[in-house]
């Protein structure tokens, strides 16, 4: 892996992680942090993948670095969305669970 490869999949996820810290107001804890990057880096890359194989119908990922820049910005702005989406959801739905036990 190249250094190309590394930074255009893990800076658009530690960009997201610095703005949901921001955008939450809390500072994250290191189990928070690692969870909450695991989680945007996931779905960031899983889309953009999604994204380049079947709109673009790219069959291989060669890393120059034109295609870098693309793919690091597009993850950017996928992840931003990612992050104001989670944000959302995260103040406006509420689950009440309600666990019923039976004696015996």
């Amino acid at each position: 892996m190249s250094f190309n490869e590394i930074m255009s999949l893990v800076m658009p996820s530690l960009v997201a992680l610095l703005f949901y810290s921001k955008l939450s107001g809390k500072t994250l804890n290191l189990f928070e942090a690692v969870t909450h990057f695991a989680l945007f880096s996931l779905i960031t890359n899983c889309v953009m993948y999604g994204i380049l194989i079947y709109f673009f119908n790219t069959d291989s990922f060669i890393y120059t670095s034109l295609f870098t820049f693309k793919y690091t910005l597009m993850a950017l702005v996928i992840s931003l969305l990612l992050v104001v989406s989670y944000r959302f959801i995260e103040l406006n739905v509420k689950l009440k669970l309600q666990v019923e036990r039976e004696n015996g």
